[in-house]
């Protein structure tokens, strides 16, 4: 899935997304409050300035992922 799909998705009221293969995606600076990626694979993505309160990641993948300045709480 690209950034563009997740994106539509999310925008559309979707939420909870398993085993989906996001690697190397960039996603800076969006809202992707409540999200729940479990077993995803986000090795190499770039969340940076990414808006997560409330997500879930049970068993996702963050090899390699940028985190800076993103928004837990």
């Amino acid at each position: 899935m690209n950034a563009e799909e997740l994106l539509e998705k999310y925008a559309d009221g979707e939420r909870k997304f398993k085993n989906i293969n996001l690697r190397g995606i960039d996603l800076q600076g969006k809202n992707l409050s409540q999200i729940e990626l479990y077993d995803s694979n986000l090795n190499g993505a770039d969340l940076g300035r990414v808006n997560l309160s409330k997500a879930k990641f049970d068993n996702a993948n963050f090899c390699r992922a940028s985190l800076n300045q993103c928004k837990f709480k």
